[in-house]
């Protein structure tokens, strides 16, 4: 029997999670140790995106992570016919959006009219002069036709909201793991589904013409997931990915300021490198910022309507951050977000919290 004989050509695996902006490229390389009968060592393990799409840096590191289970199931075998492997490489060769559609749109509909008064709830609770109030738009699709899929610019310029009510939503990740035994390949095809809570994906675009650089926004409509999810979480992620539209307003705006800083600077010399460097810490700072915000927002709600909801932190520092919320109130902190920028922020608030 030959190597690639021993494995499946391609094994699902799923993960889970609030699924949010996959937006900057990344290479990560992990040191995994793995047991082989009475022996233990560390394999070199590198994982890499050979997609067109951008994906963070912390997806890859879930994606290895949750690729080790299936991973480990062929390796005790491979190891006795033909020892260990020199080299472990996995590469993220596509993306897919994974969803399915509800039966009915009974539940949905009842949901919505749940959800209407809630979020309303929301928007006051961190209402700002520095955020707009969005027009939403609810779809409850039973068909592929259905579905809103159409992406739309800025948030700034028309406040509108389109949500996808959907059974499940995720992202299916088709990966290959490269087992190198001294040259002699054998891969191993393995999709992920990384499925999630809903999700509001935004990619921005970088021009030039004329002398001019700048930056547009295409957004996706929101993806929200209501089969299976516990209820702290069915009803927080719309109002988080909500959020998430009207302050990406503010985000964008300080790329610009950012782009044209690199434009500026004759030193750089990959300004499309440095900029998607910078977008993605901006993206995470967005994150904590609606994370620790919608968290603390839902629970000062299940207080004061005498809710039992267990919280859920998307995001490690979201724990500490909800707190700063009921210290100093959400409206200063998107103030400190949009007047100082996602990098003060972090810097100042976060990491001081």
């Amino acid at each position: 029997m030959s190597l690639q004989n021993l494995i499946p050509s391609v094994i699902e695996n799923r993960i889970g999670r609030r699924n949010f902006l996959c937006m900057a490229g990344a290479a990560v390389a992990i040191g995994l140790s793995f047991v082989f009968g009475d022996q233990e060592g560390e394999l070199p393990y590198h994982i890499v995106n050979n997609s067109d799409h951008h994906i963070s840096r912390d997806t890859l590191q879930r994606i290895a992570d949750n690729s080790i289970p299936a991973l480990r199931q062929y390796l005790d075998d491979l190891t006795q016919q033909y020892g260990t492997p020199s080299r472990i490489t996995q590469s993220v060769n596509d993306l897919e959006e994974d969803q399915t559609l509800l039966e009915s749109r009974v539940e949905a509909n009842r949901l919505i009219q749940d959800v209407r008064p809630q979020l309303s709830d929301a928007l006051n609770f961190w209402s700002s002069d520095r955020l707009a109030q969005p027009d939403v738009n609810y779809n409850v699709p039973l068909t592929a036709d259905e579905v809103i899929s159409s992406s739309k610019s800025s948030f700034a310029l028309d406040n509108q909201i389109d949500v996808n009510v959907l059974g499940s939503v995720g992202i299916l990740y088709l990966t290959t793991i490269e087992l190198d035994y001294d040259g002699d390949i054998v891969d191993m095809y393995l999709n992920i589904s990384d499925s999630g809570l809903g999700n509001s994906n935004r990619i921005h675009d970088v021009s030039q013409s004329e002398g001019s650089i700048k930056i547009s926004s295409r957004r996706s409509p929101i993806s929200w997931a209501i089969e299976g999810q516990d209820e702290f979480s069915l009803y927080e992620t719309l109002p988080h990915e909500v959020l998430h539209n009207q302050i990406s307003v503010w985000t964008e705006h300080h790329l610009s300021k950012y782009l044209t800083e690199l434009a500026s600077n004759v030193s750089v010399t990959d300004l499309e490198s440095e900029f998607r460097s910078i977008e993605t810490e901006f993206v995470l700072y967005e994150e904590i910022l609606v994370d620790c915000i919608s968290t603390a927002w839902l629970i000062d709600y299940s207080e004061r309507e005498g809710l039992d909801l267990t919280p859920k932190f998307v995001v490690p520092e979201t724990e500490r951050m909800v707190e700063v919320v009921g210290r100093i109130g959400p409206q200063k902190l998107i103030e400190i977000y949009a007047d100082k920028g996602p990098k003060h922020f972090y810097e100042e608030v976060v990491q001081k919290a």
